[in-house]
C-alpha cells in the first residue's frame, strides 16, 4: 500500500500540461486532446459524428490513485463549444470512497448531450460519478477498455492510458476554469 501511495504521489506531477510557457501548455492539451481522440475513434470510430452532432466535449486527462478505501486524482483538459468553435482549459479534481488498488494515467471524453449541462460545467464545474476499474496497460501491452458513464446531460468515455487499477468507488468531481491557460 506505501509503494502505491508514493506512487500516486509522484502522479500529481500530471496536474497540468507540460511546457515552459502558457502557449506551450495549450499545445500539449491540445495535443492530448488529439491523441485521446484519436483512440477513442479507432475504438470507436461512431464517436466520430456523435461528437461533431453534440453542443459540445470535453477532453481530460489524469492521473487517478485508489488505496484501498479511498480514491483521489487530478487531472486538466479542454472542453469544446461545438457552437462557438470556442476553447476552455480547464483543471479537475476528484475525492471518493471505494474498495479497490492501483494506480493509472487515464482519459475521459465527456460529450454533452445538452448545452445547458455544458454551460453548467463550465460554470460550476460540478458532478458526481462511480466507477469500477479493471485495467493494466503499459505503453502498447496490456488491456485497457473504455468505460461509459451516462449521467444526466452528458455521457463520460474513460480509458486507462498506462497503470494498473482494480476497484470502484464513488466519487465527486470539480472541474474549474484554468485561469492562466484562459
Amino acid at each position: 500500500m506505501a509503494a502505491v501511495l508514493a506512487l500516486g504521489l509522484v502522479s500529481a506531477g500530471c496536474v497540468s500540461p507540460k511546457g515552459d510557457t502558457v502557449g506551450d501548455r495549450r499545445i500539449a492539451a491540445q495535443q492530448m486532446r488529439a491523441d485521446a481522440l484519436a483512440v477513442l475513434f479507432g475504438a470507436m470510430p461512431e464517436m466520430r459524428n456523435e461528437l461533431a452532432r453534440a453542443p459540445g466535449y470535453g477532453v481530460f486527462s489524469g492521473a487517478s490513485t485508489q488505496t484501498v478505501f479511498m480514491s483521489s486524482g487530478q487531472g486538466w483538459g479542454i472542453i469544446r463549444d461545438n457552437a462557438t468553435g470556442k476553447d476552455t482549459y480547464m483543471s479537475a479534481l476528484k475525492l471518493g470512497g471505494g474498495l479497490g488498488v492501483g494506480i493509472s494515467d487515464v482519459r475521459a471524453v465527456v460529450v454533452f448531450t445538452d448545452r445547458q449541462t455544458m454551460l453548467g460545467v463550465l460554470d460550476h464545474g460540478l458532478a458526481a460519478t462511480g466507477k469500477a476499474d479493471a485495467a493494466a496497460k503499459s505503453g502498447t501491452s496490456g488491456d485497457a477498455r473504455a468505460m461509459v458513464i451516462t449521467l444526466p446531460g452528458m455521457n463520460i468515455y474513460r480509458f486507462t492510458r498506462n497503470g494498473a487499477m482494480l476497484g470502484g468507488a464513488i466519487e465527486g468531481v470539480k472541474v474549474w476554469k484554468d485561469e492562466e491557460l484562459n
